[in-house]
C-alpha cells in the first residue's frame, strides 16, 4: 500500500422521500424545516467528500424510495452525483432493496464515475492509484433487514485492503470464512461500530436523524487506513435537525427563577453543541425532596413546558421543547432519600442543611486547613442567597455523581 494514508468516506442511508417524524405539539415553522433536513444532511455529505481528499465514496442504504422516488428526490440525488463527478470522486453504492442501483429514469442518465452494485450477487471493483491496486470493494445490493454471511464475499485479486458493502447485517459466525478487511454497513439509523478491528464493522448511521429515537449528532464517516492496515475512524456531523434527550435534577422548593436558571445554563450547553441547527428536546425531571404536592408540582412542568418553548423555540436557531415530564416512579428522587445507600445518605445530609439554614462548607472553603489563601480570598458564602444556591447546585451535581450520570458544565457556570 502507498505510502499515504488510504482514506475513504463512508455514509449511508439517505432516505431523502422519508419525512422526519412530525411531533403534534411542533410549531409550523419546524415543519417546514424537517422536510428540508434529509436533502441538507445528504449535501453536507457531498460536501464533506468534496473537501476530505478522499480516494472514494462507499454509499451503502437506500437514497430514495426505491418504489417511488420523488422528482425532487430523483434530481437532487442526479445534481450531487454530478458535483462528485466534477470533483474527481469516484462513488460505490450497494442500495439497500432488491433493485438495481443505477435503475433510473431514461431521462435521467448517471454520470460515469457511479458504480452501483446489483442484487443479483456480488460483485467486485479495484480501487487504483498510479496503476496499482490500493484497495478492492465488494459489494451486492438488497439485503435490507437480512443477515448477509461473509463467505459469499470472495476477493479474486491480491489486495492490500478489502471492502465489504451491504445494507443487511454481517453473520458473525462467518466472519472468519470471508477476507473482508472493513464492513461498510446501513440500516441501523445511529451510528453503531460493531467491530473495530480485524474486521472494522461498521454503520455510519443516516445523516439526519428521523425520530426522537435518533438522538445526538448524525453523519458520516471519514475512514483511514495506513499502511499496517489499522483503521481509524472519524465521525463527521452533517445532521440538520438534531434530536436530544435530556435528563435534569431539581429540588421541589426551588424558586421559579432558580428553575429557568438550570434550564438557561442547559440550553447553553446545548447551542454550544450545535450552534446553528435547530434543536428537539425531550426533558426528564427528577425532583428532589418531592413532598407529594403533585397539583403544584403539575403546574410547574406545564409553565416550564410554555416558558421554554415560548423563550427559545421561536429564534433563529430554535430549541424547541418536544416534552417534560417527570421521571418514573422507580426512579422518584423523593424514593431515593429513603434508601440505605450512598446517596440516600447525601440527600438527606442535603435535606438537613436546607432545612436548618446551615452549610458546612463555610468552615471546610473559608477556614479549612485545605484552603489556600487565594481560595479563601475568593469565596464568599456569607450572603444567604448564595449559599442557597451554592447547596442547590451540590445537590443536583451530587445526585448526578452518585448516580453516574455525565455533568457539562458551561464555561461561566461558576461565575
Amino acid at each position: 500500500m502507498s505510502d499515504q494514508p488510504l482514506r475513504f468516506l463512508h455514509a449511508s442511508d439517505f432516505q431523502l422521500d422519508t419525512p422526519l417524524s412530525s411531533p403534534e405539539t411542533l410549531p409550523d415553522h419546524l415543519r417546514s424545516e424537517l422536510i428540508d433536513a434529509p436533502f441538507h444532511a445528504a449535501r453536507r455529505v457531498i460536501d464533506t467528500a468534496l473537501a476530505e481528499q478522499i480516494d472514494f465514496l462507499v454509499l451503502c442504504g437506500n437514497l430514495v424510495d426505491p418504489s417511488a422516488p420523488s422528482a425532487r428526490a430523483l434530481a437532487f440525488v442526479q445534481e450531487q452525483f454530478m458535483r462528485l463527478h466534477e470533483g474527481g470522486v469516484v462513488v460505490y453504492w450497494a442500495s439497500g432493496m432488491s433493485h438495481e442501483a443505477f435503475s433510473w429514469p431514461e431521462a435521467m442518465t448517471l454520470p460515469q464515475n457511479i458504480h452501483g452494485f446489483a442484487s443479483d450477487g456480488v460483485a467486485m471493483q479495484t480501487v487504483t492509484r498510479d496503476g496499482a491496486i490500493i484497495a478492492t470493494i465488494s459489494g451486492r445490493s438488497g439485503g435490507q433487514g437480512q443477515t448477509t454471511s461473509a463467505r459469499d464475499f470472495q476477493v479474486s485479486v491480491a489486495s492490500p485492503f478489502k471492502i465489504g458493502v451491504t445494507a443487511g447485517t454481517i453473520d458473525p459466525d462467518t466472519l472468519a470464512l470471508g477476507p473482508i478487511d472493513y464492513w461498510a454497513l446501513a440500516g441501523a439509523g445511529n451510528c453503531t461500530t460493531a467491530s473495530a478491528e480485524d474486521p472494522v464493522i461498521h454503520d455510519p448511521g443516516t445523516p439526519q436523524g428521523r425520530s426522537s429515537g435518533h438522538v445526538g449528532p448524525h453523519g458520516c464517516t471519514l475512514v483511514e487506513v495506513d499502511a499496517l492496515r489499522d483503521v481509524r475512524l472519524r465521525f463527521i456531523p452533517c445532521d440538520f435537525v438534531r434530536w436530544h434527550d435530556e435528563r435534569t435534577a431539581l429540588a421541589a422548593d426551588q424558586p421559579w427563577d432558580s428553575w429557568q436558571a438550570t434550564f438557561k445554563e442547559r440550553l447553553q450547553n446545548l447551542r454550544a453543541l450545535a450552534p446553528e441547527e435547530p434543536i428537539l428536546v425531550r426533558w426528564t425531571l427528577d425532583i428532589l425532596g418531592f413532598r407529594n404536592d403533585h397539583q403544584r408540582l403539575r403546574e410547574m412542568v406545564q409553565r416550564l413546558a410554555s416558558w421554554l418553548r415560548d423563550e427559545f423555540g421561536h429564534r433563529a436557531e430554535p430549541i424547541w421543547t418536544l416534552s417534560v415530564e417527570l421521571a418514573n416512579r422507580a426512579h422518584d428522587p423523593s424514593e431515593w432519600i429513603h434508601e440505605d445507600t450512598l446517596l440516600g445518605d447525601y440527600l438527606r445530609a442535603i435535606d438537613s442543611w436546607r432545612e436548618s439554614g446551615t452549610l458546612p462548607l463555610d468552615d471546610f472553603l473559608v477556614s479549612g486547613r485545605l484552603a489556600s489563601e487565594a481560595v479563601r480570598n475568593s469565596v464568599d458564602l456569607s450572603d444567604a442567597k448564595r449559599r442557597g444556591h451554592v447547596l442547590e447546585r451540590a445537590g443536583q451535581l451530587g445526585m448526578a455523581l452518585l448516580r453516574g450520570e455525565e455533568i457539562i458544565e458551561s464555561p461561566t457556570s461558576g461565575k
